[in-house]
């Protein structure tokens, strides 16, 4: 009897003991499999590209205006753009010559 006992918890404790090591390969698909399995990074990348093409929907409406001759929509649309992020502001000295050129000179 003390020998199935001791064969059961011997049987126990290997079940509860740690893997053996992992080679590189298996750890590196691990690492892999975490960090591209993972919601949270999936759910913010996915939300800041959806942004960017938001913006950028933005930005063509705006252009699109100024080609309709719809001079102040196009310039408001890239104000609002601007409100909602700065990057666009490297386009904003076309605008601005644009605006002073048709209603200035």
């Amino acid at each position: 009897e003390k020998d199935v006992l001791a064969m059961q918890r011997e049987e126990e404790r290997r079940e509860y003991e740690m893997p053996t090591r992992l080679s590189s390969d298996d750890r590196l698909a691990n690492l892999l499999l975490l960090a591209f399995a993972n919601p949270g990074l999936l759910m913010v990348d996915h939300v800041h590209f959806q942004y960017n093409g938001f913006l950028l929907g933005i930005f063509i409406l705006s252009i699109a205006a100024i080609q309709n001759n719809q001079d102040l929509r196009g310039a408001f649309l890239f104000a609002v753009l601007l409100n909602f992020k700065h990057i666009f502001l490297y386009t904003a000295p076309v605008y601005g010559v644009y605006l002073l050129r048709h209603y200035c000179f």
